[in-house]
């Protein structure tokens, strides 16, 4: 929820905002042996959530960032009667052109057979190098050199949820996972809304191509200059703004 934060500050203050962290992600505890990370499974903790807390009695403004991203299309497609609009920001995706993240390291991944591993995964990263290089990649103004006694203390909190990032990011790229945003644009009735980091190196802003063909009702895209794949931290303020200028304009439509 933390990187949230930079962004939910610019929201009016009569927005009410309910930052919703999946298991595993933030604070929260790591989803037990044998539960369903993927897709299905999220959407199902998701509903059970808006069940539990009342927010089926109408029809809310959904958004979410790269997996939250995709995880928010691929709920409004299955529970159309329950989102007014939905925001996907550089949603997690198989996209036409690879990202630089995907492009340097392919080949080493490769040698694996395909799949990643705590020392080849470059969203888990193992040394403080490796750390200080994903904070590079992510993040457009990532131009500070942290301190190695902060990388290893950064690197000490990530440790106990290793095992759960990599059979998460093991999912993500699994072809039936990464295309199934795709699959399921056509689904999505309620106005829909893209935003995406021009210089995100980790989902490739191509992904853009495929949601304008397939997407049922796009009506807002917006590609943000200097900006990474950490939109909430690059660019906050502009990130709000075009989701308080969405919000203002479709927050009356009624979703049949």
């Amino acid at each position: 929820m933390k990187p949230r934060l930079a962004e939910v500050v610019n929201l009016p203050s009569h927005v009410h905002v309910i930052a919703l962290d999946l298991p595993g992600h933030g604070f929260t505890t790591p989803p037990l042996e044998g539960d369903d990370i993927g897709f299905e499974g999220q959407l199902k903790r998701v509903k059970q959530f808006v069940d539990l807390v009342g927010l089926s009695q109408q029809p809310f403004f959904l958004a979410g960032v790269s997996m939250g991203g995709a995880l928010s299309g691929l709920f409004a497609a299955r529970y159309p009667q329950l989102v007014k609009a939905v925001s996907m920001t550089c949603p997690s995706m198989k996209t036409p052109e690879d990202s630089r993240m995907i492009s340097e390291n392919r080949d080493i991944v490769l040698q694996n057979g395909g799949q990643l591993t705590l020392d080849n995964c470059p969203i888990l990263p193992q040394t403080p190098e490796k750390l200080q290089y994903m904070l590079d990649i992510t993040h457009y103004y990532s131009r500070i050199r942290y301190p190695q006694q902060i990388l290893k203390g950064v690197l000490k909190l990530r440790k106990q949820k290793n095992d759960h990032y990599l059979k998460l990011a093991n999912m993500i790229i699994n072809d039936e996972h990464s295309t199934l945003l795709e699959s399921n644009l056509h689904r999505i009735e309620c106005p829909t809304q893209v935003l995406w980091g021009k210089e995100d190196w980790v989902v490739d802003v191509s992904g853009l191509e495929i949601i304008r063909k397939k997407a049922a009702n796009l009506q807002h895209v917006a590609v943000l200059e200097k900006c990474g794949h950490a939109v909430n931290l690059d660019q906050p303020a502009s990130i709000a703004k075009n989701l308080i200028h969405f919000w203002k304009e479709h927050a009356q439509l009624q979703v049949h």
